[in-house]
């Protein structure tokens, strides 16, 4: 892959600086990684960190991938007002959707973060499709910050400039080796809730697990 640079995310380093400043809210759908999947991707992390320190690696329990945003950059009131009808509608059984499976994941960048991708998916779509119809019956439009074409945790942010050079940081994160026989079965989704969408377990609410069978 190829960036021209790799720009600093100030509402994030501001976050960091001072917790609290962050007063974007937003509710999400979300699934953890199992045990597994956590390690690799924190390897990883501890790879990259050593040479780029200074950036935001997301602490293992934060680590999530978003199955479906509601609502993204809600100031207070509007999100106080959504939250309820959002848990009514999410508070339903899932047992008869199959829990879709994940496999083949890579390291992917951009100009601003970095994110485990899996190549092969399956059901995902399906559930997401099914969340959002379950929304649109109670009249919940969907508001996300932007719709993700990819199955991905996103695991780095830029909080400062590079140490690394451009070259040199780019070839570090193209030599991170892809995992071919990585499985990883969404069978609980969560309903998060709360100030910024990096999902801090310090400042979201969750709901759950609902069971996906």
């Amino acid at each position: 892959m190829k960036v021209a640079e790799f720009c600093v995310d100030d509402i994030l380093a501001s976050e960091v600086r001072s917790p609290g400043s962050d007063h974007r809210y937003g509710i999400n759908i979300v699934s953890y990684p199992p045990p597994e999947v956590v390690a690799h991707i924190v390897s990883i992390q501890n790879q990259l960190e050593s040479r780029e320190p200074d950036q935001y690696y997301y602490p293992p329990l934060d680590l999530h991938l978003t199955v479906l945003e509601v609502a993204s950059g809600l100031d207070r009131p509007a999100f106080e007002k959504l939250l309820n009808p959002v848990l009514d509608s999410v508070s339903w059984p899932l047992s008869h959707h199959s829990a879709p499976c994940l496999r083949s994941a890579r390291l992917r960048y951009d100009e601003r973060a970095c994110a485990w991708v899996f190549s092969e998916v399956t059901g995902l779509a399906d559930l997401q499709a099914a969340l959002a119809a379950k929304f649109a019956t109670k009249g919940i439009a969907l508001h996300p910050r932007y719709r993700s074409t990819s199955a991905h945790v996103t695991f780095l942010r830029y909080i400062r400039p590079l140490r690394s050079g451009l070259e040199e940081w780019t070839e570090t994160l193209d030599a991170v080796p892809k995992s071919e026989n990585q499985e990883w079965k969404l069978n609980e989704i969560w309903l998060t809730a709360g100030a910024t969408w990096y999902g801090m377990h310090a400042r979201i609410q969750k709901y759950g697990p609902y069971r996906v069978a």
